[in-house]
């Protein structure tokens, strides 16, 4: 029987934190608590942008800005209420989501709804948010559903409008953050510069009597698996106990220079927690800049701290992108990264492998936190889907379609008990939450795999992503690490194509380097020649090798790309015949 249980130690870091007590128990507590102890300390979010200096707020700032907004909300008839969030990652970002929390309230994140209208407004409408904030821009489909329905004229402080939309009718206010820029200046005459203009309130808001069991924030998952965002809403103590998990992962110190987050504030790998939980400065990149000045600060920002030690969570792929385009910028050595299961980003780990004292592997999902983790000191040690064991107190088991538990080394579904399963209360959300459990209570990840007889936990493939070709199951991830072996091949995707014979073919995406570039036929001459290797096993040859100038990254997740997409561009070529004007050309 395959069932393991977390039993390591944690390994949280010696600094200063809160108790978990009554006195700490919610977000709104903490803040204050940092704030009054640690008034003195400079940084708590620096924002490192294309222009000469950074931008950065200390705990007293930060709680005076966001305080000053939540007066702001409650002066909208907004306070205890949710609102969604949909700014980049920016202080706006920071001082509009603490703000919301202040005033009792509860944010939910657009980021990942925002790829097409009805599913963008049924989120709101699950969520119940009452008002959505938003950064207007000409290129944001976000603005461009909103800016239809938005009041003329701004009613609360130059920033809050009203709003009156069929598709969304809870949602009454649009708070608009803008910055003034040239577009912004031209189509905003009426609003002011946001920070500017909350800077220069007099009223601030607390709301100290937030009870810990409150819903604080809602996370919006990316439906790899489904197809279908869910919201995933955490009280104000599963957000603090999640964050004790994520701190636990890396031995955070005071003398640390930072902590580089990379990841959108509003996603569960992203939200703050070592502010939180150690009141630690947090440093990330202000994505309201186009790619390429974003690109500009992060290397910029890269030189002015290598060979001081940092952690980094969660790298982009832009990190290691970023660096083959630069090959003069020097990345030192520092304290550690943390990364979760990506194909380009274990590429990405190979290429800066050296650089890490140590990098950190997490197995997680947005309803359980962290369920697995491994830590390693070489990139190349690293053995394909190992996660690890299992995270302190939660437990792994492996069972079949029948839903029985099987034994070690046999794939099958990976289920998982969490200390830190999702608790927000949420009416729209509970029955989906229903069903997402086994009759005794164990959470269908949706993924597949094995344990080990070592109690490791083995990911194979996600179960939609898994191809049927004849009477084989083929996990897609090995293809595509076995075709990145050919020489000339830069990325591969391997995405299934229906046939009425087999049942399933398999296509393959092919990316080649720019200089010796692979064609169809070296991919498919050499893994005609893998697959009968003896020494690795069976590898399924592709039926199908379609070479591409480029292929679509994930919107939400840029370390991976948009299997979705990708398979609907593979029945577009060969069922139809007929391809999107925004496929790349085949070449």
């Amino acid at each position: 029987m395959a069932y393991a249980r977390g039993t390591h130690p944690d390994t949280t870091g010696g600094m200063a934190n809160p108790p978990l007590t009554s006195c700490s128990d919610t977000v709104v507590k903490r803040l204050l608590w940092w704030a009054k102890e640690e008034a003195d300390d400079p940084d708590a979010f620096i924002q490192v942008s294309s222009g000469p200096d950074k931008k950065k707020l200390s705990k007293v700032e930060l709680l005076q800005m966001a305080s000053k907004f939540s007066h702001m909300l409650k002066k909208s008839g907004l306070a205890f209420e949710t609102i969604a969030n949909s700014l980049p990652n920016s202080l706006e970002r920071v001082v509009t989501d603490l703000g919301i929390i202040l005033a009792g309230g509860t944010v939910m994140n657009t980021h990942p709804a925002e790829t097409n209208p009805d599913g963008y407004y049924s989120l709101l409408k699950q969520s119940e948010a009452k008002a959505v904030i938003v950064y207007p821009r000409k290129d944001s489909k976000e603005w461009s559903l909103i800016e239809k329905n938005i009041g003329s004229k701004p009613v609360v402080h130059g920033v809050v409008y009203e709003y009156n939309c069929d598709e969304a009718p809870e949602v009454r206010k649009i708070i608009v953050v803008s910055r003034l820029d040239v577009w912004q200046d031209k189509h905003l005459e009426d609003t002011p510069a946001f920070m500017t203009k909350v800077e220069k309130l007099e009223y601030t808001f607390v709301n100290t009597e937030v009870a810990a069991d409150q819903l604080a924030y809602i996370f919006t998952t990316r439906g790899n698996n489904t197809g279908k965002k869910k919201l995933v809403p955490r009280s104000h103590s599963s957000l603090i106990s999640l964050g004790h998990s994520f701190c636990g992962l890396t031995n955070f110190k005071k003398e640390y220079l930072s902590y580089f987050n990379s990841s959108p504030f509003g996603s569960m790998s992203g939200f703050p927690y070592p502010f939180f939980i150690y009141g630690l400065s947090v440093t990330f990149i202000d994505e309201t800049e186009s790619k390429e000045d974003q690109e500009k600060a992060f290397l910029r920002y890269w030189k002015s701290i290598c060979n001081k030690r940092m952690t980094l969570p969660f790298p982009p792929n832009f990190l290691a992108e970023t660096v083959s385009r630069n090959p003069n910028a020097y990345l030192g050595t520092h304290e550690s990264m943390v990364t979760g299961f990506s194909l380009t980003t274990w590429q990405s780990l190979k290429l800066l492998g050296t650089s890490w004292g140590g990098i950190l592997y997490v197995y997680q999902t947005a309803e359980t936190g962290i369920i697995s983790k491994q830590i390693f000191f070489d990139a190349l040690l690293y053995n394909d889907g190992d996660c690890g064991v299992p995270e302190t107190g939660v437990q792994i088991r492996i069972t079949d379609s029948q839903g029985l538990t099987i034994g070690p080394e046999q794939v099958g579904h990976i289920e998982v008990k969490s200390p830190n399963f999702y608790d927000g209360k949420l009416k729209s959300i509970e029955k989906e939450r229903e069903e997402s459990l086994t009759a005794d209570g164990w959470f269908r990840t949706n993924d597949l795999g094995y344990l080990s007889r070592m109690g490791r936990l083995i990911f194979k493939a996600r179960k939609c992503d898994v191809i049927f070709h004849n009477s084989v199951i083929v996990y897609p991830r090995l293809v595509e690490m076995a075709i990145k072996q050919c020489a000339g091949v830069l990325h591969a995707v391997a995405v299934p194509v229906p046939n009425r014979t087999s049942y399933q073919d398999i296509c393959a995406f092919v990316v080649p380097h720019s200089e010796n570039p692979a064609t169809s036929a070296d991919v498919l001459k050499f893994m005609r020649r893998f697959s009968t290797d003896p020494d690795r096993g069976e590898m399924p040859v592709p039926q199908h090798v379609l070479i591409m100038a480029g292929l679509p990254k994930d919107r939400d997740n840029h370390d991976e790309f948009d299997r979705r997409l990708l398979k609907k561009w593979a029945l577009d070529h060969f069922l139809t015949k007929e391809r999107s004007a925004n496929v790349p050309v085949i070449i």
